[in-house]
């Protein structure tokens, strides 16, 4: 999955997530409906990359997680049991001297903050926006950083994509704040009047909030610049000239704010006068080289000990806690209990207990007690695994695998309790396929090693894993489907793209993924692109059927070596015929679904020609393209012991929405799965549907937020579902 294709759709839908003035965010995690018959439940994996954490400083117990999937969760025990909060996936501030008034910065998608602010004056049972004045950009309020000012808290600070603005009225106007920032931009032609740059930190001296730090971008230079402001944001000068110019996080002493802390690229500096002066302070850290190959993420000060401070420091392969008790004389390794490979992105301390400190990673919430010396994960109810694909294990419906984004994982119970299966490997999410015939063997997309990426193969069920085949290049190429033909085994498919979309291949295996040949979808008489799903009939290893974005549905019917476009009937796009899902009636092979962004569509007669087949269904066509929705991939699933039931899965309003059909697409019912914070495409993507061909009683859908089962009642009728 190219994850610059995910940013790009991500930040033309997040403006959009922002709830209406007064209105609540609250939202039902399961909606179930008729649920004497049916139900959808969470069964995991807890845990999930954490993209913010925060903590309420009038009841430090009360903890805030913000997750990569759009979903936040709130802890009321220190992190002992999570549930959703309800509220905006952002960073939270809140007002020093009134507990209820709370500021969230945006919503966070995968790393990317828009939004704007949202304030809530009840303690976080309504949000309203506070962006009257802040710059927006298309349907997003770009705000990255936000100080509240803690002896006038109505006086606030914003961090934007386009410079500093500041507000007196407690977020109901804000006016720019930038003289002496400087004015230009990287970009001439998208602001040819120049802009501001983007501000990622700010932060206020406790002691004397006329004075304001703020990291900013460097227009001319990659990196960024430290400025300081000594009257309220009136005017900025630089503060941080012995600084690199790379990546800074800022840290101050709360009981001496001249001393300050700053991680960037090339380690951690120093200043004992205010910003005037750094030095580094990098004893007992991994080493920084020259480049930014480490990084620091997050720093924190005990407020009760300021020269105990506290850094996440690592790089993609992971990461760790760092510890001085000296103000930076020496650091020492603090992660013990964190797993091996975890990133940790933020850092918190409990302003009551500084003892007691909670960390965000890509693994969930972990929690120390002890000063750092030791963590354990406190993930209870927290389910942010972004599950990109499932696949079950045909002879035991039992065990499931998932792709997540942080890796796979495994359960032999159903879903009780889920396990990594990456070996100590480099995992993204991605298509997983296992052998019909022999189960112990599975396919799906990783490294063995961080540059060797592409196919992997298990023989032993996820215990151990090698190489298949490897992409030329692993930082643009991605696998878009794996496909085990169900008569011969031996016969695998795996098809890519390089650089989003474009130059689809189809790789083909006929020794079980020891050899591989490979051809461009074009060069097989394909004029299409953006594949998204690749099935084999079950009945005839010859025949075989590609969704394309652009391009529609193209059948083959030699194995894969030409197609032809299989488009009569399915409503035409603009400028192409598109199919973003796929599902073939196992037990009448030549009855075929598929999806497009105007509706589901059915052909009797394998792709010959097609039937609308959208009866109960909601319009998604007119909401293609607009805001909350900007691109739609739905996925499909067909029961492989009663084809007349068919499931369809649609990021859709500002949820994931699961349809049933029990006559074969002739109508569809809602069935009741609502997963909140799927609107966006990279919703879209990271669904998927499964069904047990040994016991289709169980349906899975994977989510943003974790895996959900729906289990039939035995004995009900169908139409009670």
């Amino acid at each position: 999955m190219d994850r610059g294709a995910i940013a790009i759709a991500i930040l033309i839908a997040l403006g959009c997530v922002s709830p209406a003035p007064g209105q609540s965010t609250g939202s039902v995690f399961v909606e179930l409906r008729n649920a004497g018959a049916k139900k959808w439940t969470s069964i995991g994996p807890e845990g999930g990359e954490i993209q913010a954490l925060s903590v309420d400083p009038h009841n430090p117990g009360t903890l805030y997680a913000a997750t990569s999937g759009g979903v936040a969760f709130k802890s009321l025990d220190g992190g002992a049991r999570w549930v959703k909060s309800g509220g905006p996936n952002g960073l939270l501030l809140f007002d020093p001297q009134d507990a209820k008034t709370i500021y969230s910065i945006g919503s966070i998608y995968f790393g990317f903050t828009c939004g704007g602010i949202t304030k809530s004056t009840d303690g976080g049972k309504s949000w309203s926006p506070a962006n009257s004045g802040l710059p927006a950009s298309g349907f997003c309020v770009p705000v990255a950083a936000l100080a509240i000012d803690p002896n006038n808290p109505s006086t606030l600070y914003a961090g934007t994509g386009v410079g500093i603005y500041k507000s007196t009225d407690g977020g109901a106007n804000w006016l720019s704040s930038n003289s002496g920032l400087p004015k230009g931009s990287s970009d001439p032609v998208l602001y040819p009047d120049g802009r501001y740059p983007g501000t990622s930190f700010l932060a206020i001296n406790p002691q004397n909030s006329s004075t304001i730090y703020a990291v900013v971008n460097h227009f001319n230079a990659p990196g960024e610049l430290l400025f300081k402001s000594t009257d309220g944001g009136g005017s900025w000068n630089p503060a941080g000239s012995e600084l690199p110019q790379s990546h800074i996080v800022l840290a101050i002493d709360p009981r001496n704010p001249s001393t300050l802390y700053a991680g960037t690229y090339y380690g951690i500096f120093k200043s004992a006068d205010g910003g005037a002066g750094w030095s580094p302070v990098n004893a007992g850290l991994p080493p920084f080289e020259t480049g930014p190959s480490i990084l620091v993420y997050s720093m924190v000060v005990d407020a009760q000990e300021p020269d105990m401070v506290y850094a996440a420091v690592g790089n993609l392969l992971g990461g760790k806690v760092f510890k001085t008790s000296n103000g930076g004389a020496n650091w020492s390794d603090s992660s013990s209990g964190l797993p091996e490979g975890t990133s940790v992105s933020f850092l918190q301390i409990d302003p009551q207990i500084p003892t007691r400190l909670y960390a965000a990673t890509n693994a969930g919430v972990f929690k120390s007690t002890d000063g750092g010396t030791s963590w354990a994960a406190v993930n209870s109810g927290l389910t942010a695994v972004w599950v990109s694909d499932l696949a079950i294990d045909p002879r035991n419906a039992s065990t499931l695998y998932a792709a997540t984004s942080e890796g796979l994982v495994k359960t032999t119970d159903g879903g009780i309790n889920w396990n990594p299966v990456n070996s100590g490997r480099v995992f993204g999410g991605g298509p997983i396929a296992i052998d019909p015939q022999n189960t112990s063997t599975v396919f799906a997309q990783g490294c063995v090693v961080q540059s060797i990426c592409g196919v992997v193969k298990s023989t032993d069920g996820g215990t151990s894993w090698s190489a298949s085949w490897n992409f030329k290049d692993p930082t643009s190429e991605g696998i878009t489907a794996l496909a085990i033909d169900p008569r011969n085994s031996n016969i695998v498919y795996a098809t890519t793209r390089y650089d989003e979309c474009g130059l689809e291949t189809l790789h083909k295996s006929m020794d079980g993924g020891v050899s591989w040949s490979d051809s461009l979808f074009k060069d097989m008489g394909v004029l299409a692109s953006c594949l998204f799903a690749l099935v084999v009939d079950p009945q005839n290893s010859e025949n075989l059927y590609a969704a394309f974005q652009d391009g529609g549905v193209f059948t083959s019917t030699d194995a894969g070596a030409t197609w032809n476009a299989a488009n009569s009937g399915l409503s035409p796009g603009s400028p192409f015929y598109s199919a973003v899902a796929l599902a073939i009636d196992p037990g009448s092979p030549s009855t075929v679904y598929t999806v497009s962004f105007s509706g589901i569509f059915k052909s009797t007669d394998g792709g010959t020609s097609w039937i609308r087949a959208n009866s109960g269904l909601p319009d998604w066509s007119s909401k293609y393209g607009k805001p909350g929705n900007p691109l739609l991939f739905p996925r499909l699933a067909v029961d492989p012991q009663n084809s007349a039931r068919v499931y369809l899965a649609i990021p859709l309003d500002g949820a994931q929405r699961v349809f049933q059909s029990s006559d074969g697409g002739a109508s569809w019912i809602d069935s009741g799965l609502a997963v909140p914070g799927a609107s966006s495409s990279v919703g879209g993507l990271a669904s998927s549907l499964a069904i047990s061909s040994h016991d289709p009683s169980t349906v899975y859908a994977g989510s943003l937020t974790g895996v959900f089962a729906l289990t039939r009642v035995p004995g009900r009728p169908q139409q009670e579902d």
